[in-house]
């Protein structure tokens, strides 16, 4: 019956279930049995496992954004060495601001990992969807852009609970 719960209610539902109960039977057997308490334990029990479970949805997710700021920053690396070799699809200025966004976002992740909603909401979040927009944005393949814009705002989402972080679509 969940937050709705009450004797009343109870003896209305055994009532359709053909069962004759006296509601003043109900509070005599519920303040004898406890089962306020009981159900306010029960009720505990589900909101830790949907908390635990969402934590760790949580921590799967924040895992899976610091190996994409690990990637773009290996990335950088690689494109870093073939400037060396003037064979660098992009300018210095662009492999640098690779590096940063991998950096960046391999920070938010750990701050998620962390617990720290506040500093990701002030600190982070912005310059990493700027820094998406401006960078890994213009470097998508077409056939992939969406697929990879959606998964980045829920990852925003997932980490910030945010429900707009919707990168600009440009």
């Amino acid at each position: 019956m969940g937050s709705q719960r009450s004797l009343d209610r109870l003896a209305s539902v055994l009532r359709t279930e053909g069962i004759s109960v006296h509601p003043m039977t109900l509070r005599r057997w519920s303040s004898h049995r406890g089962w306020v308490a009981h159900a306010a334990d029960y009720d505990s029990r589900i909101r830790e496992s949907r908390e635990s479970s969402a934590v760790s949805r949580a921590a799967i997710i924040d895992g899976d954004h610091a190996t994409l700021g690990r990637e773009l920053q290996r990335l950088a690396l690689q494109w870093a060495e073939k400037l060396a070799l003037e064979e660098a699809p992009m300018t210095p200025m662009e492999v640098a601001r690779w590096a940063e966004a991998g950096v960046r976002i391999e920070r938010l992740a750990f701050a998620a990992s962390m617990g720290r909603k506040e500093t990701l909401a002030t600190a982070f979040v912005m310059p990493v969807l700027r820094l998406y927009r401006d960078v890994v944005q213009p470097a998508l393949r077409d056939d992939v852009r969406e697929e990879v814009d959606r998964a980045f705002a829920d990852g925003i989402n997932a980490i910030t609970g945010f429900s707009d972080a919707e990168p600009d679509q440009g």
